[in-house]
């Protein structure tokens, strides 16, 4: 009795055409946190920065100084909450940056 083996395939296209493509193109390049934030708009790779509304005046005073003088656009966000969720961390966050695409 012969038994039918199924060849085996490449199934990464399949989960990427499931998952509606390339998965890294797809997402957004956020950095979440001051610091990295300010690592990325002195190395002028931030493509914009976002600043919670509840967050640090300190903070917030800071970094929309630095993207000002660095020419990023600077958006504010209701909560520092969303701010995390939109950064897909599970802590709230003050401070975010968009990478530059390549």
């Amino acid at each position: 009795m012969a038994l039918f083996v199924r060849p085996r395939t490449d199934r990464t296209a399949e989960r990427r055409a499931v998952r509606g493509g390339n998965a890294m193109q797809q997402e957004d390049r956020l950095v979440a946190g001051t610091r990295q934030a300010q690592r990325l708009i002195a190395a002028g790779k931030a493509a914009r920065v976002f600043i919670a509304a509840d967050a640090d005046e300190r903070i917030r005073q800071t970094l929309q100084n630095a993207a000002q003088a660095a020419f990023v656009p600077v958006e504010t966000c209701e909560s520092m909450e969303l701010l995390g969720r939109r950064c897909r961390i599970a802590v709230p966050c003050a401070v975010a940056a968009e990478e530059k695409g390549d």
